[in-house]
């Protein structure tokens, strides 16, 4: 796609407040972004800086206070837009589980096929079908065991989707923690992404930590930052 072109996804000066008390706390503050078709774009931040709201608001979830989302020409944020329709063209993985704790797990797996595609419940559960579980989550050493389906499952969302935002977890910058990264700096790696590193303005010492951020990076990593 040429940059003359619309881009698929594009964020008009968008806001997101909360109201706390007698005090409104502003999340999001004029955020202009496009995403072109077949980008990938990391979204790396402490925790606590917006990125979840971020991405909440990209599909609207969560509805941004002003500003317009731009999603494959369509103005997604306008109240008179059918947003169901327009999420069928969206794919989002949660840094949290957000399982329906009165379901199975099958149940939990079928519910967005049969919801969304309105497919017959036998069919799903014929496409969805799961045979057992391990947990290879636990230790430091199963984790580079997870690649090859996280690969897999970003590829099937790379055909399945225009654009892909990716949240990090926590900061991309805990010493202890890079040599098994696999959800911050690590997976911008794999899928060659660039990076939006974010942060809170109405924090203290912001300024200080985003610099102190991107000194802890690798030279190649601090390349990946926009």
């Amino acid at each position: 796609m040429s940059r003359e072109e619309t881009p698929t996804l594009e964020l008009r000066n968008v806001y997101r407040s909360f109201k706390q008390g007698s005090q409104t706390l502003e999340v999001l503050r004029g955020i202009n972004l496009n995403i072109e078709k077949g980008e990938i774009v990391a979204l790396i931040g402490p925790s606590g800086s917006g990125k979840s709201t971020f991405l909440r608001c990209l599909n609207c979830m969560e509805d941004p206070t002003g500003g317009q989302i731009i999603f494959n020409g369509v103005d997604i944020a306008d109240m008179k837009v059918d947003i169901n329709i327009h999420r069928r063209h969206m794919g989002m993985v949660f840094q949290h589980f957000n399982l329906f704790s009165n379901k199975t797990v099958i149940q939990n797996i079928m519910l967005a096929p049969v919801y969304v595609q309105c497919q017959e419940l036998r069919k799903a559960k014929r496409k969805n079908a799961i045979t057992g579980f391990t947990n290879i989550f636990r230790g430091k050493e199963n984790k580079k065991q997870l690649i090859p389906d996280i690969m897999k499952a970003f590829h099937k969302l790379e055909e399945e989707n225009d654009i892909i935002v990716i949240e990090g977890a926590g900061s991309p910058a805990e010493i202890n923690l890079k040599k098994d990264d696999i959800v911050n700096m690590g997976l911008a790696k794999m899928v060659d992404a660039p990076v939006l590193l974010v942060g809170d303005i109405d924090r203290g010492g912001v300024f200080a930590s985003l610099y102190g951020t991107v000194k802890l990076l690798e030279p190649e990593e601090q390349e990946r930052i926009r």
